[in-house]
């Protein structure tokens, strides 16, 4: 199983922190934001977290480069084999990592954002892939302060591998996968700095 030590946590987050310092001067990130997120996905259910995103280039277009880290989604899911059923809780987290483009409509406000992301996601049930995907975010922006609602476009499910605990030759069966969808509504409240 995938698990999230603090080694990888300071990984991914040198990783983020090099990126942004090697861009070259005039792309620097012109803003910075830390906002608290809402999830709710398809099937594992809902989440908050936390997130950081840098904003490059002043202007009409923008770029945009951020993470959110949410920690725990909770969900159970039921699988026949045969004539038992057996019932899973799964625990899974996420850190989606987005690279996209704003475009702030005219001169008030309301701005519009999307781009691709890959979904770092560790569950206690399966050691799991990194996943692809689209988002898309509508926003209000005031001098420190932000509102957006979106939707996370995710490639691919979870798809999980199960391992029931005894020999498959023995109850003729193979191994079940369960397919548990990522994509859903985003909203996200911050703060600009």
């Amino acid at each position: 199983m995938k698990t999230w030590t603090w080694p990888r946590r300071i990984t991914v987050t040198a990783a983020f922190a090099c990126l942004v310092c090697l861009t070259p001067a005039t792309a620097r990130a012109t803003d910075w934001s830390l906002s608290g997120s809402y999830w709710d996905t398809d099937s594992i259910g809902d989440s908050y977290g936390v997130g950081l995103r840098a904003t490059f280039f002043p202007g009409k277009f923008q770029m945009e480069l951020g993470a959110t880290y949410y920690e725990q989604f909770s969900s159970e899911f039921v699988v026949d084999v045969g004539s038992e059923t057996f019932l899973f809780a799964a625990d899974t987290e996420v850190i989606p990592i987005e690279l996209g483009f704003r475009y702030n409509v005219g001169t008030g406000p309301f701005y519009l954002a999307g781009g691709g992301a890959v979904y770092s996601i560790n569950s206690n049930v399966d050691d799991l892939d990194d996943e692809w995907g689209l988002y898309y975010r509508a926003g209000l922006q005031f001098p420190r302060f932000f509102v957006e609602v979106g939707y996370r476009d995710v490639e691919d499910s979870i798809d999980f591998d199960l391992d029931l605990g005894f020999d498959d030759d023995d109850h003729g069966f193979s191994v079940t996968d369960s397919r548990l969808g990522l994509s859903g509504v985003i909203v996200n409240v911050g703060w600009t700095f």
